[in-house]
Parts: C-alpha cells; structure tokens; sequence
C-alpha cells in the first residue's frame, strides 16, 4: 500500500524504511508522510514545524559537511607556515602548486589552502611536513 501512494511521487521502497528516511528525499514532503502514516497525521503540527523539520533533515549532510569544512579550515588557521620557507625545495608537491605558495606566501595553511590551483594533497603533504620539524 505505501508504494501505491509512493508512485504518485515517482518514489518506491524495496525495505522498510523510516519515515525520517523517506523525508530525506527530494521528491518527499511532509504531506507524503502524513498519507504514509495515520500518527504522523493525527501529530497536527504547524506548517512552519513541517517546514523546519523538512530543512532540516533534507540538508543535515551539506551542513554537517560544512560543520566540518569550518572545523578543518580552524585547523588550518593554526598551522603557521614558517616564513623562511623555500617552496621550490619541497618535492612531494606539485611544481603549480610550489609556485603559487611562492609568489602569495601564505602565512598558514588556512591561506595556503584557499589560494586557487593549490590542492587538497598538497596541503596534507605541507601539514606533515611543517608538523614533523622538516621544513
């Protein structure tokens, strides 16, 4: 029977599945869990709860990526870059990206981290580096 009512939203389930779940996707509003479920009917809650939990649940992995994008990035802000650093020594990172840290001189990775063209791997390499004493 839920996935009669499921079709009408181009949407099927093949395992049982919570409701919180079903709310995730895109296609499924509050509505559709009301017609899914008599409790979550008889709940009567405003539009604006609804609503609320809908955001919610339907964003909380791009918020919780971003949480941690900010956590990360605070990290970063705390790995100062020693400022008599010779880039174009460091071999375990690409030639592009020696010389843009050389040219703009990031004075932690954070700033290193947001210059264009320099890559994620090239600031793991430059965290261990500066981390171990080796550069």
């Amino acid at each position: 029977q839920n996935n009669i009512i499921l079709s009408k939203y181009n949407e099927k389930l093949t395992k049982g599945t919570y409701l919180n779940e079903l709310l995730k996707r895109p296609k499924i509003e509050y509505q559709v869990l009301k017609e899914l479920d008599k409790t979550t009917d008889n709940l009567n809650l405003s539009d604006d709860i609804t609503a609320t939990v809908s955001i919610k649940l339907k964003y909380d992995g791009y918020i919780k990526r971003q949480e941690n994008q900010v956590l990360q990035s605070s990290k970063l802000e705390k790995v100062k870059i020693p400022q008599n650093i010779d880039y174009m020594k460091i071999k375990h990172i690409s030639i592009e990206t020696r010389e843009k840290l050389a040219k703009v001189r990031p004075s932690n990775l954070a700033q290193a981290n947001r210059i264009g063209g320099v890559k994620p791997a090239d600031i793991s390499v430059l965290m261990v580096l500066i981390e171990s004493h080796k550069i």
